[in-house]
């Protein structure tokens, strides 16, 4: 066979040159059906977060950080301690340095403190005040009625444990 007879037997097996950019039809693309069949991935649908108010997160975050433990140096030692308390720290220092904001600002929260205790020990000092009141009506109403009423009105009473006997005169029978 001759060069020329080999050239055109592969010309009539192939009916165009293969090469760069020239696939064989078998392998191009086919009509009908999709180059990337599965597709691109869907992005996950992200939930966004339903601002719930009964959750207060502003709240939690202000007192997440108010405690979160900072690290400061006093001298040549290093003390940890909440970030609320190291600024409470350094505004009572510029308070005594002489800074008149400062001083201000620690006698007002001083005093909104001493105030919020001092009406909270009036209110437990009412409440117990009501409360003895409330047990001297139910000691003079069980007195009146009969000797058993005075031991059921303690608040302690149920918490205290009776003696157990010691001799076999009061045992169960079989234990």
């Amino acid at each position: 066979m001759s060069d020329g007879e080999n050239d055109k037997q592969q010309t009539e097996l192939v009916p165009y040159s293969i090469g760069y950019g020239r696939l064989p039809s078998e392998h191009r693309f086919q009509k009908g059906r999709s180059g990337n069949p599965n597709g691109r991935p869907k992005r996950p649908k992200v939930k966004k977060k339903e601002f719930d108010p009964i959750l207060r997160p502003t709240d939690s975050l202000i007192l997440e950080e108010a405690y979160r433990p900072v690290t400061i140096r006093e001298g040549d030692k290093t003390i940890e301690l909440p970030a609320i308390q190291a600024s409470v720290r350094a505004l009572a220092i510029a308070a005594m340095k002489g800074s008149r904001l400062s001083q201000k600002q620690l006698s007002d929260i001083v005093r909104s403190v001493e105030e919020k205790r001092h009406t909270e020990q009036l209110q437990l000092l009412e409440t117990m005040i009501e409360y003895k009141q409330k047990m001297d009506r139910r000691v003079g109403a069980a007195a009146a009625f009969s000797d058993y009423g005075t031991r059921s009105c303690s608040p302690a009473r149920r918490y205290i444990s009776r003696p157990t006997p010691r001799h076999g005169r009061n045992r169960r029978p079989g234990g």
